[in-house]
């Protein structure tokens, strides 16, 4: 309880939890849309793009197997793909 009878524990919960809200605000905030471009005659179809994603976002295409977008809205905009792709073959740019 504090000095004026109130109870200071209700006051902090809700002070952490907005914190917490507005935490989650940010964090969604942070990641700007992207479109992932892949330059299908450089890529060598190893996959290391496709098995080293996060969140799933590249598949192998057949007859090739060649990278593709499979589901760019899970794309979180890392950079991951592009950074680790030995070709060269694909880049992120502000949609």
């Amino acid at each position: 309880m504090s000095r004026d009878g109130g109870d200071r524990t209700s006051g902090t919960a809700t002070s952490a939890n907005a914190a917490a809200t507005t935490l989650r605000r940010e964090h969604v905030a942070v990641h700007a849309p992207v479109d992932i471009v892949i330059e299908d005659q450089w890529c060598k179809s190893c996959g290391i793009c496709i098995d080293l994603c996060p969140k799933k976002v590249l598949a192998a295409v057949p007859p090739f197997l060649k990278a593709a977008v499979a589901d760019l809205a899970a794309c979180t905009g890392c950079g991951l793909c592009q950074m680790l792709c030995p070709d060269w073959c694909i880049s992120l740019e502000p949609s």
